[in-house]
């Protein structure tokens, strides 16, 4: 008796491409860029502040996060904020609706940010940014 057998090369998993996209937005002494990683539900969030200022204040660069409500209007979630005084401060982080203050399970759709001079608080114009 003869057996015949096949041999399939197991599939190999492909890794999952998240969107991603950039931001930047500039405030009084101070500037951020870097990108956002759009996760499945979370973002992934990776750049720099940088304060220009005479040093005494610092700058921070304000980060908020938001869902789709059920009427389709955008709900805050929650928020993150890095701080550099006299440098530039790199920063790499990832913001989880599940780990929100009042916890959530849709995706993140929207982030609002904005930088400010810390003491002052004499803020730039913010900018929104959407899950593309």
């Amino acid at each position: 008796m003869m057996v015949l057998g096949v041999l399939v090369a197991p599939a190999q998993a492909q890794a999952a491409a998240y969107p991603t996209s950039t931001f930047s937005a500039t405030g009084s002494g101070g500037r951020t860029s870097g990108g956002f990683i759009w996760y499945n539900r979370s973002v992934g969030v990776q750049g720099s502040v940088t304060d220009l200022a005479d040093g005494w204040e610092g700058t921070t660069v304000h980060f908020d996060f938001f869902v789709t409500g059920p009427t389709g209007a955008r709900v805050w979630a929650d928020a993150d904020s890095r701080t550099a005084s006299d440098a530039d401060r790199s920063f790499n982080f990832t913001q989880d609706p599940a780990a929100a203050p009042t916890p959530l399970s849709q995706a993140f759709t929207e982030i609002y940010v904005q930088v400010c001079s810390s003491i002052e608080a004499d803020c730039g114009e913010g900018k929104w940014f959407k899950r593309p």
